[in-house]
């Protein structure tokens, strides 16, 4: 992990966010415990509800799915070639392509959005947002084995990384 934006978006303005239709360029999430905390090894997304390849509404996983993982992106994504992942809200008339030079992308479906934001001028409801978050991988520090450029900053060092938000309206 490191430093990152933390948006929320809904392109739809309204409602449950995870009717958007998510795609995520990434064959490897990272499993947690009920507590956030990393379990270990990357898995595979194949065949499960962590599968983003190809686009699918967020909601359209097992009932009472919600996510706060990690994906580690693939390798091409670093060069910023090709999106880290597409958001298109459910009407398909607003799309967002996140592009980063960065690993790991943490999808956050906003199941606690109302909690954190109680003392806002606005209180917004339980997913009604997503976060996608590039980063590293959380607990990176403690994973050297991990297919991913080192997430150390020695002294003397500069951090630079990008992160592009790239909206459009798809014809």
């Amino acid at each position: 992990m490191g430093l990152t934006s933390h948006p929320y978006f809904n392109l739809d303005g309204v409602g449950d966010a995870r009717s958007q239709q998510l795609a995520i360029a990434a064959d490897r999430y990272l499993p947690v415990d009920a507590e956030g905390i990393p379990l270990g090894p990357l898995c595979a997304v194949g065949g499960s509800a962590y599968d983003f390849r190809a686009p699918r509404p967020i909601a359209d996983g097992p009932p009472l799915t919600v996510y706060d993982h990690a994906f580690l992106l693939d390798a091409d994504c670093s060069a910023m070639q090709k999106p880290a992942a597409r958001l298109q809200s459910a009407d398909q008339r607003v799309q967002l392509e996140i592009f980063t030079t960065l690993p790991a992308l943490q999808l956050y479906t906003g199941q606690h959005l109302a909690q954190g934001t109680r003392t806002c001028s606005r209180n917004w409801p339980d997913c009604s947002g997503i976060a996608l978050e590039p980063q590293f991988l959380p607990d990176s520090p403690n994973h050297p084995e991990w297919p991913q450029p080192s997430c150390w900053l020695l002294p003397r060092q500069i951090y630079e990384q990008r992160i592009v938000y790239r909206f459009s309206a798809p014809l």
